[in-house]
């Protein structure tokens, strides 16, 4: 595959993207988020959702999408930052999703890669109120999935009456298959663009259909090829975008148009 184009010198508004997951409260960015969402902007990534995945940045995420243009923000309790006392936090967090300017809930989910993570009983009971508050304001949920297929296949199978994104996927066929026939959609990151990516993967990224994935970053991290090692950013969600139109032989301005536009339903923007 031939390489991507360079990110200099800036590319003339041909296109539009959107960074649908993104942390911009970390501080990676704290000395210069204002260049970095400029940057982000100058290169078509003229929107980005950022995900506050715990109390203080969820306040956070607010703070940054009243403070600049184009940002969102999504709020919500990160499965690994699950507490006996989350319920506590949930109460504002409840409150805080309210805001205009929350397009979604998330990210939420379950993940049990490291012995540590909060248990499963736990997750469970999170994930199912961030659900229901979900379905209350009517806003879709974000989807963190990480070493717990079987039990989030058993979650979706009952209860998909809500719009949701498995975000950063990284499954196979069958899973984002049964993901689409639930009504879900699933989102890339820079991971599809990695030299070593499981093959599976790949299999997704040409099958699914264009009207059913987004785009994202993840930023801070997992930065996509060639900019991997570095610290990731909004800008290089069309790193991402260009490789993904090009392995599935699409016309990179109509895949940017689609998944813009699955963006735009899909959060209300």
């Amino acid at each position: 595959m031939k390489s991507l184009n360079p990110l200099n010198p800036p590319y003339q508004g041909e296109v539009r993207l959107i960074d649908t997951h993104c942390h911009l409260d970390f501080p990676h960015f704290a000395d210069d988020l204002g260049a970095v969402i400029a940057r982000a902007q100058e290169y078509g990534v003229e929107r980005m959702i950022s995900i506050g995945c715990r109390l203080p940045a969820a306040r956070r995420a607010i703070e940054l999408s009243e403070q600049f243009a184009g940002v969102f923000a999504a709020v919500g309790i990160h499965p690994t930052d699950i507490e006996a006392t989350f319920a506590q936090d949930f109460v504002e967090i409840e409150k805080l999703a309210e805001n205009n300017k929350v397009v979604a809930i998330g990210e939420t989910g379950l993940d049990f890669f490291r012995p540590e993570n909060p248990s499963s009983i736990l997750q469970h009971e999170a994930f199912a109120r961030h659900v229901e508050m979900a379905k209350k304001l009517g806003k879709p949920v974000i989807i963190h999935l990480r070493s717990a297929r079987k039990e989030l296949e058993a979650f979706l199978k009952q209860n998909h009456d809500f719009p949701f994104v498995i975000h950063c996927f990284s499954e196979d066929w069958a899973f984002a298959k049964q993901v689409f026939d639930w009504g879900g959609l699933i989102s890339f990151t820079g991971i599809v663009t990695f030299k070593n990516v499981d093959q599976s993967l790949i299999e997704v990224a040409t099958k699914a259909p264009l009207n059913k994935i987004m785009v994202e970053t993840d930023a801070p991290f997992l930065a996509p090829m060639p900019e991997r090692g570095k610290r990731n950013e909004p800008a290089f969600t069309r790193r991402t975008a260009e490789f993904l139109a090009e392995l599935r032989a699409e016309d990179f301005a109509e895949f940017a148009q689609q998944t813009t536009q699955n963006a735009e339903r899909f959060f209300g923007i």
